[in-house]
């Protein structure tokens, strides 16, 4: 830091996004182990058609969690795309271009799981697995091959670092530290496009499956019993319900990262703020999926009232009875 570099909050160092990353993931961690435990061991024999890619969801979104908080932990410097990361993988001197890739491909395949719930349904709903393997392994492997190539044109446009961070400190001479900090890419158009062009193929899919599953369930099929078609209608409702909250809470952290870097506009407590909002998507993604689906709700619900009835006859246990209190005789 520089004399003449003014003094900022807490909310703007390193420090404050570090342990606030990894609070949430220590926090998070029990949560995801027991929805994963639910999901593999609470899935009633009616949800079994969309138990694994509940599963593939809940893996995913709990992987990128623990990356953006505790394995990469990443401090990014907006609108530049520059910073360091923070984690374990950082301190285990892992490579940090190779970081990125993951961490970055880990988030697209979130999303490309989210796709995968909602063609499972589609699949099961509209074609009930109708001849249409062909066509399932292709899309399978347009979203996979896009999920881990699309950060491949930024990872290979990786400026050379020396001249990098020195036109970075030039515009951030207070934050920068030569001797930590990595620039991704000093032109962002590439990762711009990049970006626009995955997140529009994945969420035009998503949407084309949601209005085809609504169309459906909206009228009659004759094919299937009114119980199958409320249980459908149910399970639809509640995984969207499951999906959409965690994204919209996200939109808001999200949306000012974007005005950040469209803007140039720099804010690093507003920066750090929005990266420990996007690292709880996975863990406000398992509550709701443990709250909206009741097998998982009556589950959690057994456990907590079990856990209560252990402390209260803890706490039965350990009163002392009115034989048990100690007295004195004092003899003359």
């Amino acid at each position: 830091m520089q004399a003449s570099c003014p003094t900022l909050s807490f909310f703007h160092s390193p420090k404050f996004l570090q342990i606030s990353l990894h609070i949430i993931s220590a926090v998070g961690i029990p949560i995801y182990i027991f929805g994963g435990y639910c999901i593999l061991c609470k899935t009633p024999n009616q949800m079994n058609l969309v138990k694994l890619v509940i599963f593939n969801l809940h893996f995913w979104s709990t992987l990128m969690d623990l990356f953006m908080g505790l394995f990469v932990a990443p401090f990014i410097l907006l609108p530049s795309m520059s910073g360091f990361p923070m984690g374990l993988l950082g301190y285990l001197d892992v490579n940090i271009p190779f970081q990125i890739y993951v961490m970055l491909t880990v988030i697209v395949l979130t999303g490309v799981a989210i796709l995968h719930i909602f063609e499972n349904r589609y699949n099961t709903i509209i074609f009930e697995f109708s001849s249409r393997k062909v066509r399932r392994a292709l899309f399978f492997i347009f979203n996979y091959l896009l999920a881990f190539t699309f950060v491949i044109p930024t990872i290979l446009r990786i400026p050379n670092q020396s001249e990098a961070i020195k036109i970075v400190k030039e515009q951030f001479p207070c934050e920068v530290d030569e001797n930590r900090f990595f620039v991704l890419a000093l032109d962002v158009r590439v990762t711009h496009y990049s970006v626009i062009i995955t997140s529009s193929l994945i969420e035009g899919q998503i949407i084309y499956f949601v209005i085809r599953l609504l169309m459906n369930l909206s009228g009659k099929d004759d094919r299937k019993s009114e119980r199958t078609r409320n249980l459908q209608k149910r399970l639809f409702r509640a995984i969207c319900i499951q999906v959409t909250i965690p994204v919209l809470l996200m939109f808001i952290p999200f949306l000012f990262v974007i005005i950040q870097v469209s803007l140039e506009y720099h804010n690093q407590a507003q920066t750090n703020i929005s990266l420990c909002l996007l690292s709880l998507h996975g863990l406000i993604s398992t509550i709701v999926m443990l709250i909206v689906h009741k097998p998982y709700r009556d589950a959690t619900l057994n456990i907590l009232a079990a856990s209560k009835l252990f402390q209260k006859n803890t706490n039965n246990n350990s009163e002392p009875t009115r034989n048990s209190v100690p007295f004195l005789i004092v003899t003359t």
